[in-house]
């Protein structure tokens, strides 16, 4: 509305200029009427209108900050820009040093497998040259008792035979001795007869 009412004004002004005297190209006006006019113009002026003389009254200032504003969102994207790359840094170091320790884990678990089949092959080595010296141990152990066995047995079979000889010998003698002595009774016998 107040555009209408401006446009009507300046309308009443151009009116006012074109029946007013023309004198050498001079208009004369009547001061007081030209002086509401404009006063009225004034009044209508919408407050955008002041604001944007305001602004431009202050278009350095404006453009400085927005300079300012400008420089600074800049400087925090920059400032975003360097964490990110930082924390893609930070990442892929992360990353790095995650694989690289899983690949310390695995070889050092790879070297402990490899360890302990190693050594339990020699347990198995040494247990199996144990087992056959035990067992060697155990045969020549064994020998030797029956051996010595065998020897006793051998001695005690003497010791048989001997006592068996000495036996038969007590028998011949003593069956000697009975026939002697039989004969000695038949002798004695007879010669009493």
């Amino acid at each position: 509305m107040p555009q209408l009412q401006l446009r009507s004004l300046l309308g009443q002004v151009n009116t006012l200029i074109q029946t007013s005297h023309n004198i050498f190209g001079f208009v004369i006006i009547k001061q007081e009427k030209l002086t509401n006019l404009i006063d009225e113009v004034a009044n209508c002026i919408p407050a955008d209108v002041k604001e944007a003389e305001m602004v431009l009254a202050q278009k350095e200032e404006i453009v400085q900050k927005s300079q300012n504003r400008a420089e600074i969102i800049i400087q925090e994207a920059m400032n975003k820009q360097e964490m990110l790359t930082n924390e893609h840094e930070i990442v892929k170091k992360a990353q790095e040093t995650i694989n690289n320790q899983k690949q310390q884990v695995e070889t050092y678990c790879e070297n402990l497998q490899n360890a302990a089949v190693k050594n339990a092959e020699e347990i198995k080595t040494t247990a199996i040259r144990e087992a056959a010296t035990i067992q060697n141990q155990a045969n020549d152990y064994a020998e030797r008792l029956f051996n010595n066995l065998a020897a006793n047995i051998s001695q005690m079979l003497d010791s048989v035979n001997t006592c068996r000889q000495a036996l038969a010998n007590q028998r011949d003698q003593q069956h000697s001795y009975t026939e002697n002595a039989e004969n000695e009774t038949q002798e004695t016998n007879t010669d009493y007869e």
